[in-house]
């Protein structure tokens, strides 16, 4: 074979442009391929595309998956099939009709959310203590990790974080019978969800029992 023939670096080059499947069949073919396709540069690489925060948020590494560790010595291949299938939407916040940033918004535990997603746009427009968070979420409520969807994103995500820490509050959107919590870093989430990050946490739920149909 013509690649039988080529440098190691020249393989892990062409490799970096193949997905997950490729890559993962790529291993199958020998041993060397194996352990060129396996390398954690390919896997890093496709788990930053599909989920950025991976990078800087160790804590929501535990948040996913508390098996795996990034001084693990294959953490990113590990890693990757615990992401690939986990939802995700984007959508734009606004803070009382006020821009804020465009989201990411992953759901890692919970009710499944479903094909209905998240609205285009979350308005946040009513606030309430972080204290009552306990009490108002829902035993099944679908949880979400927040990340900006840009760098560009980035200043006004922080920014909306720091608005909510510093007044202790967390922020409600409503879409007809499905209420939206946005809540900064606070005791609800270190102790109930086991996050220990930086970043916006967020769960959605239904505000009273939908219709039956």
């Amino acid at each position: 074979m013509l690649f039988d023939h080529l440098y190691d670096k020249l393989v892990r080059h062409v490799f970096q442009f193949l997905g997950a499947r490729e890559l993962a069949r790529a291993r199958e073919v020998c041993s060397r391929w194996n352990a060129l396709a396996g390398g954690e540069h390919l896997w890093k690489k496709l788990c930053v595309a599909d989920w950025a925060a991976l990078e800087t948020d160790q804590e929501l590494w535990q948040l996913i998956d508390r098996a795996i560790s990034l001084d693990d010595a294959n953490c990113w291949r590990n890693m990757y099939p615990k992401i690939e299938n986990i939802p995700k939407w984007t959508c734009c916040l606004q803070k009382t009709r006020s821009f804020v940033c465009n989201l990411v918004a992953h759901q890692v535990s919970g009710t499944p959310v479903g094909d209905v997603g998240l609205p285009k746009v979350l308005v946040v427009e009513r606030r309430f203590s972080i204290v009552h968070l306990q009490t108002f979420a829902l035993h099944d409520a679908a949880v979400l990790y927040f990340e900006p969807e840009s760098e560009a994103d980035r200043h006004g995500f922080d920014e909306f974080i720091e608005y909510l820490s510093q007044r202790a509050r967390a922020g409600l959107a409503l879409e007809a019978e499905r209420r939206f919590v946005l809540f900064p870093p606070c005791d609800y989430g270190r102790i109930q969800l086991g996050y220990h990050g930086r970043s916006l946490l967020g769960f959605v739920q239904y505000a009273y029992p939908p219709p039956r149909v």
